[in-house]
């Protein structure tokens, strides 16, 4: 597994973000084939959490692995979710540990008849990154630890961070892109025509919370999208 990827601008087609799909299959499908209409000439980016809280885990992994297989340009990193995934088979390998992968994972629609992790799927956790550098932006799910010297080598802070200041100064001016915290849609609008200033734009507006009452007040579920060259937010109401 890499820590970081850097990634060149591609001479054609557009580099599209994706937040926190966390087993959305329905509402996945449709951001990438409705409203981005996603062509191989495009780089698209996925900031982790594709499984857990939705029901639809197996298929949104299968529809991610369908893409890299025809061809098209998918940059996916590791979230949290994807990392309990690895801890917990790591956890369940130890000798004389009681415990199976069966009774800690919350995806049991990733489980073989056998009780086990399809092998497709760990190794697909297992070579995910944990950001991707471009010219402008650092991609990664929940955020850096600026307190570091070189944020870049914190792996925990990239899936784990909230609530912090970005210094653009560590990271050669890049704006951060990520997840992982749910914030509402006008939250994300004004991320994104403030990004100079904070340094930073979450694209998390909690899609999967969609079926819980207690969220919706905070005006979350939709799967939001930004193009990063125009600035442009694309999202779906999520419809599973």
């Amino acid at each position: 597994m890499s820590i970081g990827i850097k990634v060149s601008k591609p001479s054609k087609g557009r580099r599209i973000a994706i937040g926190d799909i966390h087993g959305c299959y329905p509402t996945f499908e449709s951001l990438v084939e409705d409203k981005i209409q996603l062509t191989k000439e495009d780089q698209l980016f996925l900031l982790g959490d594709y499984i857990d809280r939705g029901i639809r885990n197996r298929e949104v992994l299968d529809y991610i692995l369908e893409l890299l297989e025809d061809g098209f340009q998918i940059y996916p990193l590791i979230g949290n979710h994807e990392y309990f995934v690895l801890r917990d088979v790591a956890f369940c390998e130890r000798k004389k540990n009681p415990r199976q992968i069966r009774d800690l994972i919350e995806s049991k629609d990733l489980l073989g008849s056998n009780g086990e992790i399809e092998k497709k799927y760990l190794t697909f956790f297992q070579d995910l990154p944990y950001y991707y550098e471009l010219d402008h932006f650092i991609l990664v799910h929940a955020g850096l630890d600026f307190k570091e010297e070189n944020p870049l080598t914190d792996r925990m802070s990239m899936i784990y961070a909230r609530n912090y200041e970005v210094d653009q100064t560590k990271i050669n001016g890049k704006t951060v892109v990520h997840g992982h915290t749910a914030i509402n849609l006008k939250e994300i609008e004004n991320q994104i025509k403030t990004y100079q200033k904070l340094g930073r734009i979450n694209l998390d507006n909690g899609c999967v919370y969609k079926k819980y009452e207690g969220k919706a007040t905070k005006d979350l579920g939709r799967l939001c999208g930004l193009d990063l060259d125009r600035l442009e937010l694309i999202y779906v109401d999520c419809i599973d």
